[in-house]
């Protein structure tokens, strides 16, 4: 248990814990924060979403991309359509309460631990193709990749991402 108190501002007498499921579980790095039962689909359609809000912009071949996710992800009986919705309404509440950035290197942490190799390569491809969809790589959506990469292939991450884009004549904002 976390340990901390919660109580009504301006009444002494209101005092709850927070409940024992609520703290972080190893397993799900975090997920469970607020009762919310995360597991490879949610972290999945947590980091998929991410990358594609990155720059700001979701495009109609991003949301394709999308679709061929969960297509594929359907095939190896891992739900992430199924969870989508819920994923974003909690991504949206973690942005309210500046959180958001906090779970996104847990996802990928999760993601790493959980993922085989083929299925870490496939999904780092499908992120990729997602931000090339408009033929720049933002700022942002570079740092999210990177940061996928370093996690999932240390010390490749250069050529397993910029160099694939300058390859394929894609430009990546400086």
């Amino acid at each position: 248990m976390l340990g901390y108190v919660i109580k009504a501002e301006g009444d002494e007498q209101k005092e709850e814990s927070v409940p024992e499921n609520s703290r972080a579980d190893d397993s799900l790095l975090g997920w469970n924060l607020f009762n919310i039962d995360w597991h490879l689909p949610h972290a999945l359609a947590y980091i998929i979403r991410h990358v594609m809000l990155a720059d700001g912009e979701v495009i109609e071949g991003e949301l394709n991309w999308m679709q061929v996710a969960f297509e594929e992800y359907d095939e190896q009986g891992i739900e992430v359509r199924d969870v989508w919705d819920d994923v974003d309404t909690a991504a949206q509440m973690y942005w309210n309460m500046g959180m958001y950035d906090m779970l996104v290197p847990n996802s990928i942490h999760f993601l790493n631990e959980n993922l085989d190799f083929k299925q870490k390569a496939r999904l780092i491809q499908i992120l990729m193709t997602i931000c090339a969809q408009d033929n720049i790589i933002k700022k942002q959506e570079y740092v999210a990749l990177m940061l996928i990469a370093k996690i999932f292939f240390p010390g490749q991450e250069h050529e397993g991402v910029t160099n694939v884009f300058k390859d394929a004549g894609i430009t990546i904002e400086e």
